[in-house]
């Protein structure tokens, strides 16, 4: 005959059961707070690695300058320097010492004349300009170029940063706000519609004096402000890439 259990054995049996969980409990407490470091490690290991893959299968890592040249041909019109200047953007030319030679800018922007300023090793400009094959800048005759193009790299805080500036002296010359937004809307994050800008002219376009500004643009994460003419078509292209980050 089985004798049932008293109230002090059932008080004592669950007290010795809760003591046993606690005991383990802590144990695995212990247990994992002294291998806390190596699941950080674990896990900081896959998201390095996963970022790599990412990387890789999406095809951000640095490509070669020479594979970029070759696969990029020198401009004639408009919209192929802008679609360049996209390139450059995506690819960090203008943080790559060895892309400032009179005939890489050349072969790029495909300006007639290149000018080439080595402050140092880390601080870098070009300018490409002379772009009479496309006309002639407005009321200045023919002797001023209708376009300019400036880049430059420079070093702070031991980061490379860059810029590039397209100014077009000549309304009509490039493309309007749409088509602009197809050539510099992919892989951009967003952008916003700015206010027009000042000096604007008379808007004889639907889209005309407005400016528009991609965040976080290209590979540098920089800022791509374009303003247009009151015609409509590109009068500034500006990529700054922001040394406050």
């Amino acid at each position: 005959m089985t004798v049932p259990p008293s109230t002090f054995q059932l008080i004592y049996g669950v007290g010795n059961f809760a003591q046993n969980t606690k005991c383990k409990l802590e144990k695995i407490v212990k247990y994992n707070i002294a291998n806390l470091w190596k699941l950080v490690a674990i896990e900081r290991l896959f998201a390095i690695v996963g970022i790599l893959l990412c990387m890789g299968c999406s095809g951000i890592r640095e490509k070669p300058l020479a594979e970029i040249m070759a696969s990029v041909k020198r401009p004639t019109t408009p919209e192929e320097i802008l679609k360049n200047i996209k390139i450059a953007i995506d690819n960090d030319l203008m943080t790559r010492s060895e892309f400032y030679t009179e005939e890489n800018v050349q072969h790029f922007f495909g300006g007639k004349k290149i000018k080439i300023s080595r402050e140092n090793v880390l601080d870098l400009a070009a300018d490409s300009y002379e772009y009479d094959y496309l006309g002639a800048a407005d009321g200045n005759g023919s002797y001023l170029s209708p376009l300019e193009i400036s880049l430059n790299s420079w070093q702070k805080d031991k980061k490379n940063y860059e810029r590039l500036d397209l100014i077009s002296l000549k309304r009509g010359l490039f493309p309007d706000l749409p088509r602009c937004v197809e050539i510099f809307g992919p892989g951009s994050e967003h952008f916003d519609v700015l206010q027009p800008h000042e000096n604007a002219d008379p808007q004889t376009s639907r889209f005309g004096n407005e400016s528009i500004r991609y965040l976080r643009y290209g590979a540098a994460h920089g800022q791509l402000l374009l303003r247009f003419f009151g015609d409509g078509s590109l009068y500034q292209m500006s990529f700054r890439e922001n040394a406050n980050d």
